[in-house]
Formats: structure tokens, C-alpha cells, sequence
């Protein structure tokens, strides 16, 4: 039976339970012992001489695949890029796109270039405008740039870049068609290989261009598995039966364009985005085109490949378009 209280046995209940609270509340509690937290000091990683992830030279890849790391495990970075010297747009892409690998942007923290030139060049690319000038005022850009992010194939945005680009230097219709058409190519690829199989992740990408003395510099980045990696080179060796001690990552990227691979699908019209590369740098429409995937490296338009020493996450693109103003002035359509 449940149990029946009278008013003043409840108003006795209540009197009791006050007084123990005021009785919690004006004992002195013990002092608890001070813990000093220790603020995380950021890991410098140091950049110096020319920024290019395709030149296997200098330690872009190297030294992007630290921040990475870091970023991933929340902790903080300073990015010293006071001795660079020069840089790609491609090297640029690259190092914007290891900055993201964390929820924080507060985590990065870095400085501009010494030389004010190539300071003012990395603040008109938009990638770096939260790094710290270190003194004085910069000297203008002398190129204009463009860049986009996304994750789906954007035909709308390769037009966009090659409409920048074809403003800048007055491209040949041809050569401009040939651009939007390699920038879609990539974009595909990226959305249908660049995952490991039974993935489900979206990979980005960012392409731009950099217009500078009637010269377009394009560049195409994403973080996915790389050529080496895709479903296609995995399949195609397993069923030559090739060993990787004879067959390294730069025969493999020379035979993806070539067309040697082939489709994992066995679809009709796969696997073709690769050599039709390779035909319209030999036809001089991608000019100067170069790949950099994986422990492999090279020119295409020459279909000269070798080994690189870093892994570089993912495949990086690079080519360029010399206008009917760089013509003019006498610059090499191939170089």
C-alpha cells in the first residue's frame, strides 16, 4: 500500500532536504589540483626553391603528404613557404588540396613567399589569402588565374575555364575544343576510377588555369587512387600475369596511354579518355602535357616516363596553350 504523507510531514521533508542542500553548499570543498594544459605548438613544414609536384626534384610531395598527416590527426601545421622561389599552378592545387584533410581550418597557419613577386602570385591564385605577408606592400600579379572545385563531371566548368583562358590569350578554336574536352576526360575519370573498389566516397578535383605572357597553364588535380591503382591497370596485370619486379609504374603509365590497358568493364568506348590524350598532345592541342600518378612521372606528348621517389596521392595533369598574342611574340608551342 502506498505510504500517505500529512501536510506538515511533508513540509517536514522539504525543511530537511533545504537544510542539506545549504549544508552541500556552504562546505569547503577540496581544492582540486591545477592541470596545466599545454598548448599545441603547430609542426613547421618548410618549403623552399621551385613548388611542382610533377618534378620529382623538389619535395612538394613530400612535403604535402606531412601536412596531410598532420591535419588528420588534428593537429596544427605552420606552413613556411617564405623560400619559395617559384611555383606551377599545378603545385599550387596540390598544396591547397593538402589543406583540407581537416574539419578545422585553424589548424593551418602559414606565411607568403619572401620574394614579393611570387608572394603576389600565390595571393591572386585565392588559395593562400589567409597566409601572413611578412613585410611590406606587393607588387601586382602578372597573371590572372581561375580555379574550381567539384566533385561530378561539370562540363559548365571546363567551358568556364577555357572561356578564362581564351579571354586571356585568344586560343585556336581547335586547341580550345581539345582543352574542354581533356578537362572533361579528367573529371570522368576521377568520378568512375578514383575510388578502390566497394568505395562509396566522393573524390574532388580542382582544375584551373593561369593566364600569364600569352601563355595558359592548366592544371587538373584529384586525391583518388591514381592510374596505378584504378580497377583497369589492377585488372589488366592480373590477367597478363606480369610481376611488378619487371613491370614498374612508369611502363604502366606509358601502356595506359598507349591504350594497352584497356577497360575493366569490357564496355565498348571505355577506356579510351587516356590515349586520345596522347593523340591531341601529339597533334599539339595539349601542349607540353604531363602526368605525375602514383611512383610515376613523364611527358606524354614525348611518351618518356621514369620513376619517381615520393608516392604521390592521386594524379596530377598539367598542359598549356600558347595564344595567338604568345605566337606572335615568338614563344615555342612546345617546350
Amino acid at each position: 500500500m502506498k505510504k500517505l504523507f500529512s501536510t506538515r510531514d511533508w513540509s517536514a521533508n522539504l525543511e530537511r532536504h533545504r537544510l542539506k542542500l545549504e549544508h552541500r553548499r556552504r562546505r569547503p570543498t577540496a581544492r582540486r589540483s591545477r592541470v596545466e594544459v599545454a598548448v599545441q605548438q603547430p609542426t613547421p613544414v618548410v618549403f623552399e626553391g621551385n613548388l611542382d609536384p610533377v618534378e620529382d626534384d623538389s619535395a612538394t610531395v613530400a612535403n604535402c603528404e606531412k601536412i596531410r598527416q598532420h591535419l588528420k590527426n588534428d593537429r596544427p601545421v605552420f606552413v613556411d613557404i617564405s623560400g619559395l622561389t617559384g611555383f606551377t599552378l599545378a603545385g599550387a592545387i596540390y598544396l591547397a588540396a593538402s589543406l583540407t584533410h581537416s574539419s578545422s581550418r585553424s589548424l593551418v597557419r602559414g606565411n607568403l613567399p619572401a620574394n614579393k613577386t611570387v608572394a603576389s602570385e600565390f595571393l591572386e591564385s585565392g588559395f593562400f589569402s589567409g597566409f601572413k605577408l611578412q613585410d611590406g606592400r606587393l607588387p601586382s600579379p602578372r597573371g590572372s588565374w581561375r580555379r574550381r572545385q567539384q566533385h561530378e563531371v561539370a562540363a559548365e566548368i571546363a567551358e568556364e575555364l577555357v572561356d578564362f583562358a581564351n579571354r586571356g590569350i585568344e586560343v585556336e578554336p581547335e586547341q580550345a575544343r581539345a582543352i574542354w574536352q581533356n578537362l572533361v576526360e579528367c573529371m570522368t575519370n576521377t568520378r568512375n576510377h578514383a575510388t578502390l573498389k566497394g568505395e562509396t566516397h566522393e573524390v574532388p578535383w580542382i582544375a584551373g588555369v593561369w593566364c600569364n605572357n600569352g601563355i595558359a597553364h592548366f592544371a587538373f588535380v584529384d586525391e583518388g587512387v591514381g592510374i596505378c591503382g584504378s580497377t583497369e591497370a589492377q585488372s589488366w596485370l592480373k590477367f597478363k600475369g606480369l610481376s611488378l619486379l619487371g613491370y614498374g609504374p612508369d611502363r604502366l603509365i606509358k601502356d595506359a596511354f598507349e591504350g594497352s590497358l584497356g577497360s575493366s568493364t569490357g564496355e565498348r568506348g571505355r577506356g579510351l579518355g587516356l590515349p586520345r590524350m596522347r593523340r591531341d598532345a601529339d597533334a599539339g592541342l595539349l601542349q607540353n602535357l604531363c602526368v605525375r600518378t602514383g611512383r610515376a612521372t613523364g611527358r606524354i606528348d614525348k611518351m618518356v616516363f621514369r620513376k619517381a621517389k615520393e608516392h604521390l596521392r592521386g594524379t596530377v595533369l598539367t598542359w598549356m596553350a600558347v595564344g595567338k598574342k604568345g605566337a606572335k611574340d615568338g614563344i615555342a608551342h612546345n617546350g
